[in-house]
């Protein structure tokens, strides 16, 4: 004799158990695409922010350099590049901007005191990327990140001072 299908009565109508039989790949096969999109976003998102970091971190590394006044601008394109080079990234397409914001076209190593300096890191994030990208950012998207210190160029110290009368 064949075994007939438990009931569940539940506010007095039967169900039966087989009817439910294979929801579950049905729900799964509806849900699966968007958490694969979704975890795919979060996945790019988190690179985005991670190379911005990273180029702010080596802009703010040659930005220091520069402010001390011994770098020339080629120095500090070095530094920055190197910094990124350490950190992993592809710097092939990376350009690196040294200005001197308050006297324009003077090299960093000749800045004045308090002059603003600012470095400045960009590069295609279709070279950093790790992977499908085109959620949040496309093929001609840039990240750049900049710093800006003031120059600590130190006025010397004057050799020739006279005493004050009285003293």
């Amino acid at each position: 004799m064949a075994q007939q299908p438990r009931n569940t009565v539940i506010m007095n109508r039967t169900y039966r158990k087989a009817d439910r039989r294979g929801l579950a790949v049905v729900e799964m096969a509806i849900a699966m695409p968007v958490l694969v999109y979704v975890v795919m976003g979060v996945w790019e998102v988190g690179r985005i922010l991670d190379v911005q970091v990273m180029l702010n971190n080596a802009a703010g590394a040659g930005a220091r350099q520069a402010a001390t006044g011994t770098f020339t601008n080629a120095q500090v394109v070095t530094v920055v590049t190197n910094y990124l080079n350490c950190a992993g990234l592809n710097t092939a397409n990376l350009t690196v901007t040294v200005s001197d914001v308050t006297s324009p076209s003077t090299d960093v190593s000749v800045a004045s005191p308090n002059d603003q300096i600012q470095v400045e890191a960009t590069i295609p994030y279709s070279d950093v990327s790790w992977g499908v990208s085109g959620f949040f950012a496309t093929s001609s998207t840039t990240l750049t990140g900049s710093a800006i210190y003031f120059s600590a160029e130190v006025n010397p110290y004057p050799t020739s001072i006279n005493m004050p009368q009285g003293w």
